[in-house]
């Protein structure tokens, strides 16, 4: 046997694992593996071995010893019979991957007795050295044969600081796990509108904006992630059309909660609106369970934007790279912060964040060389904006931006689904909301004859057989009006054209000074938004932008513009303040809404007692002077400060915005002008910011609240009078908000 290691670097033609996977399959056994290669190398010989992907990721690595050779005329594909000696603790839980896919194993690979094989470490990451290519001679392996998508993120470990991050990659998942700076920085920018309901991709060709249909040739892509019953994964459409009889391995709207704390009220308040199980993350975050496994949303998000990627690819016949990703205006930095990540770990690098109502504004005035001043209504599947904008040929400023982020055409379905199922209990005296099979298929039937209703002035609604009662079987059968669903949501959309007047009322505008109003998403369709909108503004809305595709066709627009002489000009704004607590749980804006973009602004800070050496500054995100009400961000922790007499010790803390209005804080010692350490803690239970805060513990359980109240913030009073039908109130199920996590902000000052 030769002493001598012979290294072998082997680059593949295609440039995701999953691919890997399936072609490797057949050639890889528990202990060894068939390596196709031209330059055979001697039995004996001892290897290290490394398998890369097209952009140079390393996915596979361990140590071997050649025990066979194969070469041609006797065998069709040259090659080397490994046994394995070490790999590396992800190639083995690749390796495990593999070998669970069950595929025919090739007469090729080694028959080998069992042999302990020894865990590498993980050694250096991946190169940027030039590597073999699959068509130069050497170790090329182009005689696997290839085809499908032309790729999925690679899987990789890495680690990302912040709380979006996830604590560890899956191998399981078709996800990426490494830097930015691992993923080329080439090829064309699609955009991506990442939605509640729907997604939708574009890229401009020829000049052309134009909308990238999904593989059944939809213009939209559902954004639902599933696993079936046999535990595969599923993404888009497939995933929707098993949803009925699997609701419970089925997660879609999971953008209403990415980058939201577990414990925050408002996920308290809406998890149980959803079939499937929503948990707490490692981090604190809400995270979903599939199939009994625990999953992080970013990673749901990842895997709707990983399809979309292979959808682009495979349309326009090469790797895609770079997208700009558009989110709701009103997202605060954790959900920005969450995006990001989620672009990432589909193996892209985002290029820009762009608000929903600024894409869409885009997508109106691009090329138009207009001099206006708009509104764009954005009601989407979960969320809702409203934005003004002033267009100045190719500058687009926006002005005033609101919103709110648990308002959407989800909650129109739920009061059309709670409708009829109070209608069916006291018809028959059944209840059915605790199936979750049956209370899917109300929710299809639902949102049918809601889209009905935007056609017809009534619409037949049937569920056959929903439940039995004495032994025979009862069906869902009634007739809904326009009417009567316009009465069931009136108040939601009296709570849109209040926000509307809210930011134009932060400028100093009326609705008299708007010259178009822009409808973007699906629920806008509703007639009853077109009424209330032409009455309030005075003009009919906008209808030459379509609802489902505009964003995505203005975030295409984004980056066609990048690096162009004509270049689009975006001044942003901030949506929501963003400052600090202060003892007692008040709240002291550092930045103002509205702020134009980018910004920065500091102020000065002192140690609070004597000998202090650390200090700790918590973080919020909103507009009440009550911590209690706005979203927090983290804390921002200094230590190792030097001991001193309380005062002496002062810090400059900078806030920085980018254009993403992403949050970057910084603190620096006064006296020694060093930078110090800073940690953002984002896992502060309640009783820590309490005590950070030096406030009270919380008073005794306050009265119920409804599902709908805090996310539509009106007082419980304001709400109801609002509400035009006496039997709403049996219609909203109502959650106790005093005791357990549901307050754990909201009753921090003992409101």
């Amino acid at each position: 046997m030769s002493e001598e290691r012979v290294s072998i670097k082997i680059r593949l033609k295609y440039s995701d694992v999953t691919t890997f996977q399936q072609r490797f399959a057949p050639f890889m056994s528990r202990y060894g593996m068939f390596l196709p290669m031209r330059q055979l190398k001697a039995k004996g010989t001892l290897l290290v071995f490394e398998i890369f992907l097209a952009n140079k990721q390393r996915i596979f690595k361990g140590e071997g010893e050649v025990i066979t050779t194969y070469s041609p005329p006797q065998h069709s594909i040259p090659g080397i019979g490994i046994r394995f000696t070490a790999l590396d603790e992800w190639s083995h839980q690749l390796l495990e991957q593999i070998l669970h896919q069950q595929f025919p194993l090739s007469p090729l690979v080694p028959q080998l007795a069992p042999a302990p094989i020894q865990v590498m470490g993980d050694g250096e990451k991946a190169t940027r050295e030039e590597l073999p290519a699959v068509s130069s001679p050497g170790p090329a392996v182009a005689t696997i044969p290839s085809g499908g998508p032309i790729g999925r993120a690679t899987s990789n470990r890495g680690s990302v600081t912040g709380a979006s991050a996830v604590a560890s990659p899956r191998p399981h998942l078709p996800l990426f796990f490494g830097s930015e700076e691992e993923i080329p920085a080439t090829g064309p920018i699609i955009g991506i509108d990442l939605g509640t309901t729907n997604s939708c991709c574009a890229i401009v060709e020829n000049n052309r904006p134009g909308v990238i249909p999904s593989r059944y040739g939809y213009n939209t892509i559902p954004s639902i992630v599933a696993h079936d019953e046999r535990g595969n994964l599923l993404v888009g459409h497939p995933a929707k059309s098993q949803m009925l009889l699997n609701p419970q391995n089925t997660v879609y709207g999971s953008k209403r909660l990415v980058g939201r704390k577990y414990q925050s009220p408002i996920v308290q308040i809406i998890k149980n609106r959803f079939h499937y199980n929503i948990i707490e993350t490692e981090r604190g975050d809400a995270g979903v369970e599939l199939s009994a496994e625990p999953f992080h949303l970013q990673e749901m998000s990842a895997l709707i934007l990983n399809e979309i990627k292979e959808i682009a690819q495979t349309h326009l016949q090469q790797p895609i790279y770079r997208a700009v990703i558009s989110v709701p205006a009103y997202y605060n930095d954790n959900q920005r912060q969450a995006v990001r990540r989620a672009g990432l770990m589909a193996g892209m690098k985002v290029e820009r964040i762009v608000n929903e109502p600024t894409a869409a504004a885009l997508a109106y005035g691009f090329g138009r060389g207009l001099e206006q001043r708009l509104l764009v209504y954005d009601l989407g599947g979960g969320t809702f904006d409203a934005s003004v904008l002033h267009i100045h040929h190719e500058v687009y400023e926006v002005l005033s931006t609101g919103g709110n982020t648990f308002l959407g055409g989800v909650d129109f379905d739920n009061r059309l689904i709670d409708y009829v199922v109070e209608h069916f209990t006291r018809q028959h005296g059944v209840e059915v909301r605790e199936d979750p099979v049956k209370m899917q298929r109300i929710k299809d039937a639902v949102e049918k004859a809601k889209c009905d209703l935007s056609l017809e002035d009534s619409s037949a609604l049937l569920v056959p057989y929903i439940a039995v009662k004495e032994g025979q079987p009862l069906d869902i059968k009634m007739t809904l009006t326009r009417e009567h669903l316009d009465l069931l949501v009136e108040d939601l959309v009296e709570e849109t054209i209040r926000v509307c007047d809210e930011v134009l009322h932060a400028q100093g505008l009326t609705p008299q000074d708007i010259d178009e109003v822009i409808l973007v998403g699906g629920q806008t369709r509703m007639p009853l938004v077109h009424k209330r909108l032409t009455d309030h503004f005075g003009k009919h809305p906008h209808r030459n932008v379509h609802p489902d595709e505009a964003v995505a066709i203005g975030a295409a627009l984004l980056a066609f513009s990048f690096g162009r002489s004509d270049k689009i000009r975006l001044i942003d704004v901030l949506a929501m303040s963003i400052g600090v607590g202060l003892p007692g749980g008040r709240f002291k804006p550092i930045i103002s809404r509205n702020t134009k973009l980018p910004f920065q602004k500091t102020y000065t800070i002192g140690t609070t007692r004597d000998q202090q050496t650390e200090l700790d500054i918590v973080i919020f995100q909103g507009e009440s002077d009550n911590v209690g009400d706005n979203e927090y961000l983290g804390t921002l922790s200094l230590h190792n400060i030097p001991k001193a007499p309380k005062g002496k010790i002062q810090f400059e803390i900078r806030f920085q915005l980018d254009f993403e209005s992403l949050l970057t804080v910084t603190a620096r010692n006064l006296a020694t002008n060093e930078v110090q350490e800073v940690v953002m803690n984002t896992q502060d239970t309640p009783q820590d910011l309490r005590r950070k805060l030096g406030m009270p513990e919380p008073p005794p359980e306050s009265p119920p609240q409804t599902h709908l109240e805090p996310a539509l913030g009106h007082p419980p009073q304001q709400f109801a009078s609002q509400t035009p039908m006496a039997p709403m109130k049996a219609m909203q199920p109502e959650a106790k908000s005093g005791g357990g996590v549901l307050g754990w902000l909201k009753r921090l000052i003992g409101k």
